[in-house]
């Protein structure tokens, strides 16, 4: 028997112009209430990805559970398959414009991603986060 996906939309969810979702075969989308994409905002999610509740992301926001294998010299990229693993997003985060959240990330409650960061690892609650990779360039009260 497989599974099927699941993707749940919130209370007072908006999504902005442009926007698109990719949910495979088996994999769980989860968006918070009153949360929002800008446009042409782009979710693909291989296994699992969970967005709080009041998050607001600018336009060309692009957040994936997933990335391709090349680790294996005797294949092609093509060939390799993906390495999925999962993208947590906690409550009242603003995601500015042309972000990415990538696999593995976890970003705390009340957190900044500043504009064209690239987020690849967990963060804790109430920071501004920023850069290539991205860290923490704040902390908020």
């Amino acid at each position: 028997m497989e599974k099927e996906s699941k993707l749940v939309l919130g209370r007072g969810c908006r999504l902005k112009p442009g926007t698109v979702i990719y949910v495979k075969k088996g994999a769980s989308l989860i968006i918070g209430d009153n949360t929002s994409t800008g446009h042409d905002t782009e979710i693909s999610v291989g296994k699992y990805v969970t967005i709080g509740s009041d998050v607001i992301m600018a336009p060309y926001t692009y957040i994936t559970d997933s990335n391709h294998r090349f680790d294996l010299q005797d294949k092609t990229i093509r060939e390799q398959g993906m390495d999925i693993g999962t993208v947590e997003i906690g409550n009242d985060v603003w995601i500015a414009r042309g972000s990415m959240v990538l696999k593995d990330a976890r970003i705390g409650n009340r957190t900044v991603i500043a504009a064209g960061a690239i987020v690849s690892k967990s963060f804790p609650d109430r920071v501004i986060i920023g850069g290539i990779p991205a860290k923490i360039l704040k902390e908020l009260r």
